[in-house]
């Protein structure tokens, strides 16, 4: 009897589109990417532009030419923000379209932090990183400031994750690309050096799986594309980290309590603390070197020298300045929120809604921080600008204390364009209708010319207003005092001639 082949229903093992898309919807990674983008982006335009944002409004808006003297005078630190303020003007030249690059800088961080992670603790370790790191007050609210902190720690975590790739893989191009994005951080902000320290200390560490060609290679492309950095930094650029001043212990925990997600403590101390020594413990004990899916040097030890090598350098570092701001830490974020996430699986080992609390414990904290903070806008500059342009005319003079508070407010100058009815600024000015990069040096000693009609002083700090009185003195004559008003941080101060 001959035999009946019976043919099995074909099956297409291909998945379904909806299933394909709701699973890239569902993917931790996308989820924090988009928890990013709401809580980063909710309030992007709410607060009025600051002094550095203004350098990036200027530098981004202004000629070619100006743009070069800028980057030049600064050594090339932040010229890749720069750069893509450029690339978005045709949105135009509200503030937040010159945050937007934060914004998304920010944004590209989960997914290579995610691909880091998941290898080497599991998805759910991966996907409490990714998302404790969307909601550290430090990282969101860079990512609403016009500021390159965040494409640095962008441009970083994906330069560990495809040295991770190479070092596993072995591929040449991986290695490459790696030596590019390594050169390519220095362009977004130079402080990511102590960063790429670390990395070279963790391939260093493992260097059995290290090509000797590919890395050579990788130097090559790192070196070239690193080369107008280094002639910028050495025979261009000039020093402006006279404000950092020396040590100081609450500036140290300052920059500590950032990389741990909590930045301004001042404004909420309550919450901020919790947040801080919350995700300090959690994290020290995921920087413990015990055995998990992979060996502490395969797995552990990657976070634990990208969280604490920067920190180590700069203290190292603080004997000439002391490079504590706060805003310095957020490439140390993705580190610090990854080493908690394990904390939380270590806890899981002893008990299991212990490390459910405290996880949850952690995210809502940092999340009550990262809301409250939206309120916060040291010095309305838009109201101010607006209330001085109002009243001045052409006839009065302005003069700033200090003088880089001019920058800011000729940004809304310029914005709204009343350059051509606003009183004339005392020197230096950055003339905002042709934005240049501001000169922050003071005025000199030197008689000015008074003005026609009115004085008006804009004080940055109320301690600033014990300057005033040289500053009217410079003009040659007698001025009193007619109004005064307050905007936040900063001062308005209306002076007339005696007599007038």
């Amino acid at each position: 009897m001959t035999g009946v082949l019976v043919r099995e229903p074909s099956v297409d093992e291909r998945p379904d589109r909806a299933q394909r898309r709701a699973s890239v919807v569902l993917h931790p990674a996308f989820v924090a990417t988009v928890l990013v983008l709401v809580l980063g982006g909710a309030f992007l335009g709410s607060r009025s532009i600051e002094l550095d944002e203004s350098i990036s409004a200027g530098l981004g808006r202004g000629s070619w030419d100006a743009l070069w003297r800028g980057v030049a005078e600064d050594g090339g630190s932040q010229s890749l923000y720069f750069l893509a303020v450029r690339l978005f003007a045709f949105l135009g030249d509200d503030p937040w379209v010159i945050r937007l690059p934060a914004l998304l800088s920010a944004a590209a961080v989960p997914y290579p932090l995610y691909r880091l992670v998941e290898p080497r603790f599991g998805r759910g370790v991966a996907t409490r990183a990714v998302l404790l790191l969307a909601v550290s007050y430090s990282f969101v609210t860079n990512a609403q400031e016009a500021r390159a902190y965040t494409m640095l720690a962008a441009v970083l975590t994906w330069t560990w994750f495809v040295l991770d790739r190479a070092l596993e893989t072995g591929r040449f191009r991986l290695w490459l690309a790696a030596g590019l994005l390594a050169a390519l951080s220095l362009y977004a902000q130079p402080l990511g050096v102590p960063v790429l320290m670390a990395q070279a200390i963790w391939v260093l560490a493992d260097r059995r799986r290290v090509p000797p060609v590919p890395v050579l290679a990788a130097a090559v492309v790192a070196g070239a594309a690193a080369a107008p950095f280094a002639y910028l930094t050495l025979f261009e650029a000039v020093d402006h980290t006279e404000w950092l001043g020396g040590f100081t212990v609450a500036r140290f925990v300052e920059l500590v309590s950032a990389a741990l997600g909590a930045q301004r403590v001042s404004e909420s101390v309550a919450l901020s603390i919790a947040g801080v020594v919350a995700v300090g413990l959690l994290a020290g004990l995921g920087a413990l070197p015990i055995r998990n899916r992979v060996p502490f040097r395969d797995g552990g030890l990657l976070f634990a020298l990208w969280a604490t090598v920067p920190i180590v350098v700069l203290l190292a570092g603080s004997v000439s300045r002391a490079y504590f701001s706060a805003r310095y830490a957020v490439p140390l974020v993705p580190a610090t929120a990854t080493l908690a996430a394990i904390g939380t699986e270590r806890l899981r080992a002893l008990d299991r809604r212990l490390a459910v609390a405290a996880f949850l414990g952690v995210i809502g904290v940092l999340g009550a921080r990262t809301v409250t903070g939206y309120r916060t806008e040291p010095v309305p500059w838009v109201d101010l600008e607006a209330y001085v342009a109002e009243q001045a005319t052409p006839d009065d003079m302005i003069a700033f204390e200090p003088a880089y508070a001019q920058a800011p407010f000729e940004y809304y100058t310029w914005l709204q364009g009343h350059a051509d009815t606003m009183a004339r600024p005392m020197p230096p000015s950055i003339g905002w209708t042709a934005p240049r990069h501001p000169n922050t040096e003071e005025y000199p000693d030197t008689e000015i010319a008074p003005p026609e009609g009115d004085l008006w002083v804009v004080v940055r700090a109320e301690i600033g207003v014990s300057e005033v009185p040289d500053i009217v003195a410079r003009l040659g004559i007698d001025m009193v005092e007619v109004d005064r008003r307050s905007f936040g941080d900063a001062v308005v101060l209306r002076f007339a001639a005696v007599g007038s």
